[in-house]
């Protein structure tokens, strides 16, 4: 490839103690952004790794031509804000994000999904269909509740554009699942199908799994709608056991209502908890550095 883009191109790379070669994965990346791109960046989340003190410290230096930055998270946060620090950091008009240091894909696909990128979509996806059971039942009952433009599948990385990234900021959407928060932005997302499965490092907890399928689907309105056909079917059931002496159903409609308005109560007050927090989502950073050249 003889001509380079002159465009800015950051990439946002999350380092954990599950990163198994961090340091040939980030060679890599750097030989390729050089290849692509006149200008470029990489900045690495720290997120308290025990592991790679070696990698930070000795194989970085040697790598690095001014384009490195290190974030430093002050504990242990988590794949999605450890990358909205990243994010924040960057300046790039296109930003990559990688959520682990495995070259599970070819590396052609870094161009690729640029070449996409300038065809008018913000949101790129390198993704696979070929997962565990439970990450494909995951994303099967996403997509099939979601209220969002696209399906989402897992990702090895993606390419975000500055206006997605602003996007986001500008209607205080929570990037607690980036993948939802993207697909649900408005804006044209595009994806590519890369042959293998996701890495299985990239493992979530799963109660981000349960707070995401009740952010951004259909499901929290569903069971609220059903809850209260439920309710008032019961209440119906209670005003005609004591309409006719029907003592048993009376009784019944009032255990099972009172449980009903219970199980509502504690589901709202979750629910609404949720919606609260995810509107003032912080991370906290203990420092940033440039690497130089050792």
């Amino acid at each position: 490839m003889n001509k380079k883009e002159s465009v800015f191109i950051s990439a946002v790379l999350y380092l954990s103690d599950f990163a198994n070669d961090a340091g040939k994965f980030t060679k890599n990346l750097l030989d390729s952004m050089k290849s692509y791109f006149d200008h470029y960046e990489v900045i690495i989340v720290d997120d308290c790794s025990t592991k790679h003190g070696r990698f930070l410290k000795e194989v970085l230096p040697s790598l690095a031509d001014s384009t490195i930055t290190v974030v430093h998270m002050s504990v242990k946060q988590g794949i999605e804000a450890c990358l909205r620090a990243g994010l924040d950091v960057s300046i790039g008009d296109f930003v990559f994000e990688f959520d682990t240091l495995e070259m599970v894909f070819d590396k052609s696909l870094l161009w690729d999904v640029y070449q996409e990128a300038l065809k008018g979509n913000d949101v790129v996806s390198i993704e696979s269909k070929q997962n565990n059971m439970s990450r494909s039942l995951f994303y099967k009952l996403f997509n099939k509740y979601s209220n969002a433009n696209y399906d989402i599948n897992a990702s090895a990385f993606r390419l975000v554009s500055r206006r997605a990234i602003n996007r986001v900021l500008e209607l205080n959407m929570s990037s607690a699942f980036r993948q939802a928060v993207y697909a649900s932005c408005g804006l044209k997302n595009s994806r590519i199908e890369y042959k293998g499965s996701a890495s299985p490092r990239k493992a979530r907890r799963l109660d981000l799994a349960i707070d995401s399928f009740l952010l951004y689907t259909e499901f929290s309105r569903n069971v609220c709608t059903l809850s209260l056909i439920f309710l008032f079917l019961f209440i119906v059931g209670g005003i005609v056991g004591l309409a006719t002496e029907l003592n048993w159903l009376f009784n019944v409609s009032v255990l099972v209502g009172v449980a009903l308005i219970l199980v509502d109560v504690v589901f709202l007050l979750y629910y609404s908890r949720l919606i609260l927090e995810e509107k003032d989502k912080k991370y906290l950073i203990s420092n940033i550095e440039k690497v130089q050249k050792g």
